[in-house]
């Protein structure tokens, strides 16, 4: 099939560094005992305009165009498809049906059946598009996708002091450092379905359809959450390998995989019983996990390095 020219190039979401991040709270260590991670529904991040609109149009210019080239350059398959109602719905048998099929099509379509269909479902693009485009459908089908969506929030960025500050406890807690190679991040071994970390693109504008910008329009923040580099692994609801059920709603849990655990690093104020306790469950769970801890090469720079242990 050709290139569908209304399509942009930049439409997929750039490939992760080889290395992501979760920073951890001290009393998160439940991670590395049972190696299941949490994913947070949609709705349920700490951004409260985490759901918002970021688009003018759902089914735009752009939008419809890539739709009706890529209907011109795709086989209806109608022969094959009447071929399968006629013996499904009709009990005949593959000889008859194929002899009956294209006439059949001729008969309620005409001689160029393919075209005929392809003109009526370009009237029913366009007939629909309003109505798609209307706030009150964009706003249900926002509210309604989120709703079933769960996501694990993780960064490039280990060396991030407003996030070591924020999720890591003041420093007391540690960093979960993952290998984004690993088949974790290419499909959920659950389910066998196919995923990625998706990069977070900051922004505070709003852009004319989704198609022009796919990231913007579905897995965007405000520009003041920018600081973040976020990353995040998608999944739904129903996928987890364990749920809890709690007051404040459930909670989905994710097995992880040893080897996705490529290393640890810990806080600049994280306790010595903290160290250990993470030494052990690594031992139990027989991970070979690198770690070290966090220390600052200069105050008034702002910088940090890494020291192994």
């Amino acid at each position: 099939m050709a290139k569908n020219p209304f399509i942009p190039d930049d439409i997929e979401s750039p490939k992760p560094p080889g290395r992501l991040f979760k920073y951890v709270a001290a009393d998160r260590i439940d991670v590395l005992e049972t190696f299941r991670i949490r994913f947070t529904p949609l709705l349920g991040t700490n951004d409260i305009f985490e759901v918002r609109r970021t688009f003018k149009l759902l089914w735009g210019p752009k939008f419809i165009s890539a739709l009706l080239f890529h209907l011109k350059e795709t086989d209806l398959g109608l022969e094959e498809r009447a071929v399968n109602l006629l013996e499904q719905e009709l009990g005949l048998d593959s000889t008859t049906a194929q002899g009956l099929a294209v006439p059949l099509l001729r008969a309620r379509l005409g001689p160029d059946y393919d075209r005929v269909l392809s003109d009526k479902i370009e009237e029913l693009i366009y007939a629909i598009s309003p109505i798609l485009n209307t706030p009150e459908y964009v706003d249900s089908l926002l509210e309604k996708t989120s709703s079933n969506l769960l996501i694990c929030s993780l960064t490039e960025d280990p060396h991030n002091a407003a996030m070591w500050a924020h999720y890591a406890d003041k420093g007391k807690g540690f960093l979960i450092e993952f290998d984004s190679a690993d088949e974790f991040f290419v499909r959920n071994p659950s389910t066998g379905k196919m995923r990625k970390p998706i990069r977070v693109d900051y922004f505070d504008g709003v852009i004319d359809e989704v198609i022009e910008h796919p990231a913007k329009a579905l897995c965007s923040k405000r520009t003041v959450w920018a600081y973040e580099k976020e990353w995040r692994l998608y999944a739904q609801a129903g996928e987890e390998d364990i749920q809890l059920d709690t007051i404040d709603g459930p909670i989905h849990l994710f097995a992880l995989p040893v080897n996705v655990v490529s290393g640890i690093i810990f806080g600049i104020n994280s306790s010595p019983e903290l160290v250990e306790r993470v030494q052990s469950a690594l031992r139990e769970q027989g991970s070979n996990a690198r770690m070290r801890r966090l220390e600052i090469v200069d105050r008034f720079s702002g910088r940090f390095t890494e020291i192994p242990l």
